[in-house]
Formats: C-alpha cells, structure tokens, sequence
C-alpha cells in the first residue's frame, strides 16, 4: 500500500525519505513487506509527507498495526478434517507436495505460489486438500487457514466476508477489521507478508472469488479447490483431479469396511467399484453402508445398486448423497448447458461427436462446441482434445436421464429422438455412398443436414468413430416404420463392410436389413441382407464365410441385384 501511495504522490524513495525523515532503507523494508510495522509517531510522518486524506491515513495505520501484530500472533488452527482411512492420490499427493514446498534459498524461490486443484464433485478435492496440509505442516511454520467458499451452492461467499473469516483466522478482532473491501484485501495482504503460511480456499466458484483471496508473491502459498480449472487465474500451477484406479478403489472399500468384511469378496468388492464409477464419494458411502450393516455382504449390496434405475437412490448414507453432490454441478449450468446434458443420453454410446450434439439440441455447430467445454470445465464431461469427442461418466450419466425425464416432456424428447436416428443413419448412408457403385441408392433427404465428407478417408472416419450411434438407432427407426431408409442404408453400406469385416455392428445392420426388406416384400432385397448377414456371422465365428442354406433358396428363385452380386468374392462361393 505504500508503494502505490508514493507513486501516487509522485515520489521516489529518496524524496519521501527526505520529506518524512524515515530512511530509504527502511521504506524500502515496508514496501517489501519485511519491516515488523512502524510506530505511530513513523506512521503519521510518512501520511504528513504523502499529504493522506483521513481515510489514507487510517488505513496506513492499520495496516502498520498488523505488521506488529503478526510477530505475537499465534498460529491459526487449521479447519479442514482429515479422514484416518485417506487412500491413493499418490500421483497429485507428490505434485502437491512438490508445488507447495517452500524453498529456503530465495534467490531459487518458484515464482508459482497458487496450485489449483479441479474435478468433479465427489472426487475428494477437499479431502486430499486436508491430507495435503496435515502432510505439509512443519513446512508452513506459521501455519495454515482455510475459508469454505460454498462455490457450488446457491449463495457462494462473498469475497468480503471471505476476507473477514480469513483476517480473523490471522488474529484480528472483527472490530478492528475495515468495512471497505479494498482495505479488507490490504489488510489481509500485509499479515500474510513476511510469514509462512498455507491458504487454502475450497470450493472456490469462479476466477473472481479467488482472485482477491491469493496470497501475494512473499512466503505464503496458496491451494485453490474448485470443481472448474479457474482457466482465468494468471501464474498458477493446475492439478486435475481425476477417478481413482482399480486398485486404489478397492483398498479404499477394504480400509472403510475393514479387511475381515472384503476378503475372499474379490470380485463383488470390484463389482461395486465399478457400480460406484471409482469416485470417492461413492466408495465412501458404499462403505458406510457397509459398515452400518453387518450381515451384508458386498455381492448384497452390488445386486441392489446393479439397476440402474434406482442407482442414484441406493448410493445414500446418512447426510451423503451422490445424487445431490452432481445436482450442485447441474445446478450451475445455465439453460443451453443443461439441456445438452440431458439429451446426451438420447445418444446410443457414451461417445459424443459435436456435430451430433448440435443435432440433439438444434444449435450451431460453433455454439454446442463451446457449450460441450464448459460441461467439461464443470466436469460433468469428459473430453479428448485428439478425437474431439466427449464422454460421460457413468453416475453423470444416471443423473442427466433422470433430469431429461423429470424436466422435458415426451413429445418433445420422442421428437428429438427421432431427429437424431434419421440424422445418424442418413449421414451413414451418405458416407456409405463413397464405397457403393454407382447404381446404388441414393440417400433420402430430411430436415436436418447430414455429415457430407469430401472424401473417402472422412467418410470412413466418420463411419468408425460413430458406429456404435448409426447401429444403435437402427431399433427407432424400426419402430418408426422407416424401412426404406434401414434397408437404403445397409445396401449402400454392404461394399464398405468388406473394409471393417470385424465390426459387430454387421450383424446388426443386416439383421435389420433382412427385416426391413420382408416388411417392404422385396425378396431379391431380403435375400441380399441375408447373405451379407451369413457372412458376417461367419467372419465373427472365424469360419470362412458362405451362405446359409435359408439365403441360397431365396437366391435360387430370384434374378441377382446389385447388392447380391457385389459381395466379396468369399461369400458367393456357394452359388452354383
């Protein structure tokens, strides 16, 4: 502060020491922050030098009776409860460990003093918070505060309350404590300087919440939890955290349950890891069901949570539950963000392309991209910088179809559905144009653009990457009596299979195919279907691929077509 007053009065050092009669050296000392605080009689030559209003002056002098405070002030308590059955974590626990350490030679010091560690909700950002500090303790030799900064919850702490909960901690009596945030901000700066001290502001909401809060560049150093990587914080270290592994998942059951209740229960115990999607918060309250409950056994409770229907309602225990910490995340999206996150699980894989998000909602291409990264910043995604796709965790994913059936009405979601199987295997049938000949059918047109790739190389990665979608569709446009289409689509992509023989999504498409072929009571085109279906039945079974005897009367009584006659060469051997 009294470098920005100085400047402010357009004074160099030398200048204000001449005016005020206190040494360059020892302005130099507070504006370092490294002098203890000067007296009153100090404080008053240096306001009469810099010509203070009264509100100046007063918070100069504050600011100096923190600095003399700060050498009798004990310690603050640390506030963060540690858990004794702490597990894992050993990757970001050495990073941490690594950010946070103090070096004594301050010539070496890192310029990096703020870590900020970011996942999903329930991945025990908080706990490992709290290990960290209790790890780092004798590090931090004047101790370590923490504020809770409620960022997920409907009222996140202001920042000006966050600065009288963390002044207090420091040791100032809330009399003594400014009602302007500016000088709150000043305050709190100047009795962290000089000390070494860990910080630490869980749940931090937003950049703008945190940003005032961090310590400055000195001996204190800061670690910021918050489930969004704060991308906006300038000079920090980022640590994601992520699911635990297999192995850290089933050492935490066995040390919350205890080893007499998991042993010879190795698969059951892996079950509910999986069932729990290797998030802490789960594991915990699994644990604690377990716990609570003698007589049951881990394969008791993997059979009630298998549904997953009612998963979200079993994953309770006491005042724990999954359900409400992944309500906070959805909470926090705005309309676009929420409502793609439900139709998500419209889509037949967990594996999302933009483009087919775009169809889901009925926005630009552009707008669902960057709605698709601020789910992942949320960390109700997943995403793959390389593919370009995103994923879904698994408990996410429970939570988004139950919001899509609470808050959007049928009609509107049969809608919606429908739009996307008629987009998905339209562009199917038009990137299945690039390898059928030129007799093929074309593909129909409809309401939504589909995927049109240049050339074949794009037609053939859009083919693979989305085929878990184009097949999984295949049921709804069945159902809708789209016949033609599922029967247009498998005949333009019967060439293509030769290239992917091993896909099983064949016999899927070819066994709908066949169908759609009787429905519509064309023979020549059913027995086609069913000798594509023959041989990728074979290619699944490592026989070498023929007809059945079922497909070589069909094609006995009927004149050839094009898609019974391009076949690979191995599948028409059974003619005669």
């Amino acid at each position: 502060m009294l470098r920005s007053l100085r400047h402010t009065a357009r004074m160099t050092l030398e200048e204000l020491a001449e005016a005020s009669g206190v040494s360059v050296r020892g302005l130099g000392n507070m504006e370092r922050g490294s002098s203890r605080g000067p007296q009153r009689r100090t404080v008053d030559a240096l306001a009469d030098a810099l010509r203070l209003d009264p509100e100046q002056r007063s918070s100069l002098q504050r600011l100096a009776d923190a600095g003399r405070a700060r050498a009798s002030a004990p310690a603050p308590p640390f506030m963060l409860r540690t858990v004794p059955d702490f597990t894992g974590r050993d990757r970001e626990m050495g990073t941490l460990e690594r950010l946070l350490t103090p070096v004594p030679d301050q010539d070496r010091e890192p310029r990096v003093r703020t870590a900020v560690l970011f996942g999903p909700g329930g991945e025990g950002k908080t706990t490992l918070a709290a290990e960290v500090a209790r790890r780092l303790a004798e590090r931090f030799p004047d101790g370590c505060v923490c504020v809770q900064l409620h960022g997920m919850s409907d009222a996140p702490l202001p920042v000006a309350e966050a600065l009288v909960l963390l002044l207090s901690a420091l040791g100032h009596a809330p009399g003594d404590i400014p009602a302007d945030v500016r000088t709150r901000e000043a305050l709190y700066r100047a009795a962290l300087s000089g000390r070494k001290m860990l910080v630490i502001l869980d749940d931090a909401a937003d950049e703008a919440q945190a940003r005032p809060l961090l310590p400055d560049p000195g001996g204190s150093y800061a670690l910021v939890t918050s489930r969004r990587p704060l991308a906006g914080l300038e000079g920090v270290h980022r640590v994601r955290l992520g699911e635990m592994s297999e192995q850290e998942s089933a050492t935490m059951l066995e040390r919350i349950v205890g080893e007499d209740r998991t042993e010879g229960h190795d698969e059951a115990v892996g079950r509910l890891t999986q069932l729990c999607g290797r998030l802490p918060l789960c594991l915990r309250i699994v644990g604690n069901r377990l716990s609570s409950r003698p007589s049951w056994t881990p394969a008791r409770l993997a059979e009630q949570l298998t549904d997953d229907r009612s998963r979200l309602s079993g994953l309770v225990a006491g005042d724990l539950a999954v359900r409400n910490v992944l309500s906070l995340s959805y909470g926090q999206l705005d309309e676009p963000g929420r409502m793609l996150l439900r139709r998500l699980t419209l889509a037949p894989g967990r594996q999302t392309g933009t483009e087919l998000a775009a169809v889901l909602t009925g926005t630009p291409v552009t707008d669902t991209g960057e709605t698709l990264e601020s789910l992942v910043d949320m960390g109700l995604l997943e995403g793959c910088s390389v593919s370009g796709r995103y994923g879904f965790h698994d408990l996410v994913h429970l939570l988004a179809r139950e919001r899509l059936t609470q808050e959007e009405p049928t009609e509107v979601v049969d809608a919606v559905r429908s739009r996307m199987a008629d987009w998905l295997l339209r562009s199917a049938a038009v990137a299945g144009r690039f390898f059928a000949p030129s007799d093929a059918p074309e593909p129909w047109t409809g309401e939504t653009p589909p995927f049109a790739p240049d050339t074949d190389t794009e037609a053939e990665a859009w083919l693979t990457a989305e085929r878990t979608h184009w097949a999984g569709v295949l049921p709804v446009m069945a159902a809708a009596g789209r016949h033609r289409h599922i029967l247009t689509t498998a005949q333009l992509l019967s060439p293509f299979a030769e290239r992917r023989p091993a896909w099983p999504e064949w016999q899927v498409l070819f066994e709908h195919g066949a169908h759609a072929a009787a429905v519509l009571g064309d023979g020549v085109a059913r027995a086609g279907q069913l000798d594509r279906l023959a041989w990728t039945r074979a290619v699944a079974a490592g026989d070498r691929p023929a007809r059945s005897q079922e497909t070589q009367r069909h094609v006995e009584g009927t004149e050839s077509s094009w898609d019974t006659t391009r076949l690979p060469s191995s599948s028409v051997s059974g003619r005669g």
